[in-house]
């Protein structure tokens, strides 16, 4: 130090790293903060999804329509290959498919909302909840599309067998609910996890991959017992998968399947708020 003030040279402290956030505070209170912030931002991440919907179908004759086109596919081949291609099993396969694929983007999509935002988070003021609606909104598009064409096998299937869904159809609802508020928390904390373990996305990826054999989506549920039952009843998926289908397509539903997945959707707010609460003040420094 001495040497230093020898030669006119004053030490200093270095500074401290620029976080460029909203309301960068550590806290369950600025966590429920950033969520209910972004909501109200809602011009911001609609405008996002949009633009990056633009821009992946960029040059593309069909567009969007390669959602319908590619679902389209593998559900009419599975159906021909595995089934007679009948109402019932039509509407199985398509209705469960359509949630399988919709969760695992979720989960995909979560794991990478603030990594492939690093450059608006550090240098917007934004709340983070603003790249996770965009991830939604962005991942609803093939699912709302999706559903469009279960729709239209429904009519199919109704043209053949000529039975309607009873009342607990509506139950259907309360199912893409619960999909929505699990879709929040996966992006909170999966996004948070991954931006300081990279390694999470790949575990995903081949995670879910293995999960699509233990969703029953080419298999009965209902028929299937023994070691296989137990271990699809394992696979968080296949709660979903069943109470949204079940009531769409006059399957009867177990209590289970709604028991677990209501467990899940309380459980991972809370996992949200412990882990968001404590790391999401360390995000953009993970981010760096």
């Amino acid at each position: 130090m001495s040497e230093l003030q020898d030669t006119g040279v004053v030490a200093v402290a270095p500074p401290k790293p620029r976080v460029f956030s909203h309301k960068n505070e550590a806290g369950v209170w600025p966590l429920l903060k950033d969520l209910g912030g972004g909501l109200l931002r809602w011009r911001i991440w609609f405008n996002f999804a949009g633009e990056e919907i633009r821009n992946r179908f960029h040059g593309s004759l069909l567009g969007v329509a390669w959602f319908a086109v590619s679902f389209l596919v593998f559900v009419v081949a599975i159906a021909l290959y595995f089934r007679a291609l009948q109402g019932h099993d039509l509407l199985y396969v398509a209705f469960g498919m359509a949630v399988y694929q919709y969760v695992v983007s979720s989960i995909g999509d979560g794991c990478n909302v603030f990594v492939s935002a690093s450059g608006w988070i550090q240098g917007a003021q934004l709340p983070y909840s603003v790249y996770i609606y965009k991830s939604l909104s962005r991942s609803l598009l093939p699912l709302l599309i999706h559903l469009v064409l279960c729709g239209c096998m429904f009519v199919y299937a109704w043209y053949e067998t000529g039975v309607l869904p009873g009342s607990a159809a509506w139950e259907s609802l309360g199912a893409f609910v619960l999909l929505l508020l699990n879709a929040i928390w996966v992006h909170y904390v999966f996004g948070l996890v991954n931006a300081r373990f990279r390694d999470l996305q790949h575990l995903v990826s081949a995670i879910t991959r293995l999960l699509f054999f233990t969703t029953p989506i080419l298999w009965t549920y209902e028929e299937t017992g023994g070691v296989r039952r137990m271990i699809a009843d394992l696979n968080p998926i296949t709660h979903f998968v069943q109470i949204f289908r079940g009531p769409l397509i006059g399957d009867p539903i177990s209590d289970l399947h709604w028991y677990v997945a209501g467990g899940i959707t309380i459980g991972g707010w809370l996992l949200m708020m412990i882990i968001g609460g404590i790391a999401r003040d360390r995000l953009p420094i993970w981010l760096d």
